[in-house]
């Protein structure tokens, strides 16, 4: 049974029967259109009308800062962080599920001009904090004519930053790494309190 929510509305989503965690996707009241949301399955709400009061009388967030201790409350808006740490926190995948606007990449350009380097991939993978950068190289095999290519991923460790990038530019191989020291104390230090 679907019931509307004039603040919020989650649904869970699972793969499979044994998927675990399942994800509740959270939809901002703000940028979807309700009658989208309330055509998904399985929708539930996990609010009180108290809090859905509570969540009206919040505002957006604009920039999301590290070293905030409101930072999990703004990057859980619409949801009250109350109820994901009730109902949520250690239990499911939380999904905010924001449509595309012009604006959105501002919500972390705070982060990206002050932590990340505007992010400038050589000065990513000098200053992270991994050991190592990695890049994802595929490779395409074809057994024999009669059988259409396939391909895989590898995850390739490179220990030489400067390496690293030069793979990454000249093969447009994806790459991942941790982020900058003082960019992880900020944001385990700050999602740490805020969880307890």
């Amino acid at each position: 049974k679907q019931r509307k929510d004039s603040t919020m509305s989650a649904s869970t989503t699972t793969d499979s029967p044994t998927t675990k965690p399942p994800i509740v996707i959270i939809h901002d009241p703000y940028e979807t259109n309700n009658d989208d949301i309330h055509k998904k399955k399985r929708a539930k709400t996990t609010k009180t009308n108290n809090n859905s009061k509570k969540s009206k009388q919040r505002n957006q967030p604009t920039i999301f800062r590290p070293e905030s201790n409101k930072l999990l409350d703004d990057m859980l808006h619409p949801l009250p962080k109350e109820d994901f740490l009730q109902h949520h926190f250690r239990k499911d995948a939380v999904h905010i599920q924001r449509q595309p606007r012009s604006h959105q990449s501002d919500l972390v350009s705070y982060i990206c001009s002050n932590y990340l380097f505007d992010l400038d991939a050589h000065q990513l993978f000098t200053e992270t904090s991994s050991e190592n950068v990695f890049l994802w190289l595929s490779s395409h095999s074809n057994a024999n004519s009669n059988t259409a290519t396939t391909s895989s991923l590898n995850s390739v460790e490179i220990s030489d930053p400067e390496t690293a990038y030069a793979l990454h530019t000249s093969g447009c191989h994806p790459a991942y790494c941790r982020a900058p020291p003082l960019l992880e104390q900020h944001l385990v230090g700050s999602l740490l309190r805020a969880t307890g």
